[in-house]
């Protein structure tokens, strides 16, 4: 079994209130959820307006699979957001 786990950290712009920010992370959150089946969570910076961390995780029976979920995860995330860009990324892949 391999699991890749993802942090990606992003910068909101011109977020004003942490409800916009709630916004803008769930849809993200969602829309990773649907497309990909993988698991997301709003993981840190939750009392910041204009910053947020996101934890996304997978798991597959092949590392190879596992690594390319994630990257393309992550591509999409990048071309999907609008109001924000993702600042920072850190992986790792176990493997049980």
């Amino acid at each position: 079994m391999h699991v890749a786990v993802c942090r990606l950290t992003l910068r909101i712009h011109h977020s004003h209130s942490l409800k916009e920010r709630r916004r803008i992370v769930q849809s993200l959150c969602d829309k990773l959820r649907r497309k990909y089946g993988v698991t997301v969570a709003d993981v840190g910076g939750q009392d910041k307006w204009q910053t947020a961390e996101i934890g996304v995780c997978a798991v597959s029976g092949s590392a190879t699979t596992v690594a390319e979920l994630m990257d393309r995860a992550v591509q999409f995330a990048e071309s999907t957001l609008v109001e924000a860009e993702i600042t920072s990324r850190e992986d790792d892949l176990f493997d049980y």
